[in-house]
């Protein structure tokens, strides 16, 4: 049987269906763009000025195109294939970032042993408040209070360390030692309080502490405090207070505290 009239629909030109499927191949390749920057800066970690800004995506920026592009695997293209095996990759891939994210970047099932405590625990807490304008101080004396550390070291303290209810807590006779950014609030004895070294915003402080009656001698403690521009180099940044380190050649720590503005794990911290 042949039909009366027969249909023939007219194929799009090349260059509509070029249009109809740009938005979608720009969006995959913005979001490989994204993942491999990412994996550059866990490679690279922030040895160069330019991958360190790659060490600062956060890994869950990572994971969103993973999520977008499994979507995107069925999306329409000019050789029509099946995109369950191209989803399926990519459901892998956000797999293993979310394993990264859990089991190296945040340790989630390690477990800090519990120590009752006692006679011979020491507690020892550290907070970067913040600057002067952004503290509110009661509230912040109230949070110290409650954290009720043996010794609590401050990175910026925003004139708390000055503050009438400070004296309150520690009493009349103690003293807080400062320098810039730094402060210590504590009642055991203060042996010693030096500058370390202070160059181009880095800030550092060695202080002896008079531990003896809970771990048997002093305590060595140094206190940083680095730069926060976004425009400098970490590792340059790192190299120079390792430098000057070198030179100083300060005693040992037992401690060491402070806002380093570094990235967790990143080469510049293990500089």
């Amino acid at each position: 049987h042949v039909p009366d009239k027969i249909r023939f629909k007219r194929p799009q030109p090349m260059f509509v269906r070029w249009l109809v499927l740009l938005p979608g191949a720009l969006m995959s390749v913005v979001m490989v763009l994204v993942i491999l920057a990412w994996l550059t800066g866990r490679f690279t970690s922030d040895r160069y000025a330019w991958s360190q800004w790659m060490l600062w995506i956060p890994t869950p920026a990572a994971l969103v195109p993973c999520a977008l592009c499994i979507v995107l695997s069925f999306r329409p293209t000019l050789r029509p294939r099946d995109g369950r095996l191209r989803a399926a990759l990519w459901a892998l891939a956000a797999i293993g970032i979310a394993v990264y994210f859990a089991l190296i970047e945040h340790h989630i099932f390690r477990r800090t042993p519990h120590i009752e405590p006692s006679a011979k625990t020491l507690r020892i807490v550290h907070w970067n408040m913040g600057p002067g304008s952004s503290v509110d101080v009661p509230n912040c004396i109230a949070a110290v209070r409650r954290l009720d550390g043996d010794i609590t070291f401050i990175t910026d303290p925003g004139g708390v360390q000055q503050n009438t209810l400070i004296k309150d807590w520690l009493g009349p006779d103690v003293s807080v030692p400062s320098l810039g950014t730094l402060a210590i609030f504590t009642r055991l004895p203060i042996i010693s309080f030096r500058p370390l070294l202070a160059s181009d915003e880095m800030l550092a402080v060695v202080v002896q502490i008079d531990t003896t009656a809970t771990l048997g001698r002093p305590m060595t403690v140094y206190m940083v405090d680095m730069p926060s521009d976004l425009r400098k180099p970490r590792m340059e940044m790192a190299k120079r207070f390792r430098a000057m380190l070198d030179e100083a050649k300060p005693p040992l720590p037992d401690l060491v505290v402070g806002d380093f503005n570094l990235t967790r794990g990143s080469a510049s911290l293990k500089t």
